[in-house]
């Protein structure tokens, strides 16, 4: 994607890719990492059907608004095994804020199209963006909860170079420094809002992250899912995470495959 402009690589060219690395570096499983790989339905749909035959194992972000049920079970039928979704905010106000051009009801159909196919979910969250207050976090907190995803990450807000966010930051004056090292999602908050104070925000990532993932439900899915004992220590690792015993990010989707 380039502005307005989409150009997609032909289907011979990507499967002749796919082939190449499974034969000769014995690469089977694949993670498409366009940040919308559904964005034209009738090429992937193309995409899907040339790869069906060859067992293929795979995973892809989407954008809620790209896809249904039709184009998610083909999608699983041809190997998609996890699908990240940008869902950022369970707030109306919000999420209308970031300009995505998306609903929570879009949310609750696309998210809710990959899980009844069958294909596992990734949500990100973003927290302490412009008009975030305790409430609003809740109300992310609420509909993660709602959606009840495979798999969730709840992001700082993080006004990058280069943004309309951190143009906004600048001119309101909420930067905390600009040391760019710090600039990172799952790093220290280096924004201050009227509403919410950098400290508040990364308070509210752990508690979001420990909503979702130490529901006594969510740790019987764990539980249920470990067939190894490497599943047994990347879930001890990441519930110690969790916990606040060590430091890091819940399971990455290289470590839930």
């Amino acid at each position: 994607v380039w502005g307005v402009n989409i150009r997609t690589r032909s289907v011979d060219n990507l499967m002749g890719e796919l082939f190449d690395l499974r034969d000769n570096l014995g690469i089977n499983f694949f993670a498409f990492m366009t940040d919308t790989f559904t964005l034209r339905p009738s090429w992937v749909k193309q995409v899907m059907e040339a790869m069906k035959p060859h067992g293929f194992r795979w995973v892809c972000n989407s954008r809620v608004d790209t896809i249904n049920d039709d184009l998610a079970r083909a999608m699983k039928e041809a190997g998609c095994e996890l699908i990240s979704f940008g869902v950022e905010s369970g707030n109306p106000e919000i999420l209308e804020s970031t300009k995505k051009g998306i609903t929570l009801d879009q949310v609750r159909e696309g998210v809710g199209a990959a899980k009844r196919a069958g294909i596992m979910t990734f949500c990100y969250f973003i927290i302490g963006l412009p008009g975030e207050t305790e409430q609003t976090i809740q109300d992310t907190i609420d509909f993660a909860k709602e959606l009840d995803p495979d798999y969730c990450n709840f992001h700082v807000a993080t006004p990058f170079p280069g943004t309309e966010l951190y143009e906004q930051a600048k001119r309101e004056g909420w930067l905390v420094h600009e040391d760019w090292d710090q600039y990172e999602e799952m790093g220290s908050a280096v924004m201050k809002t009227p509403s919410l104070s950098p400290e508040a925000a990364m308070r509210a990532q752990t508690r979001a992250t420990r909503a979702i993932y130490l529901r006594p439900k969510r740790i019987v899915k764990e539980l249920g899912r470990m067939r190894s004992m490497k599943d047994v220590m990347i879930r001890s690792k990441a519930a110690l995470r969790l916990l606040g015993v060590t430091q890091g990010e819940p399971p990455a989707v290289s470590e839930v495959e």
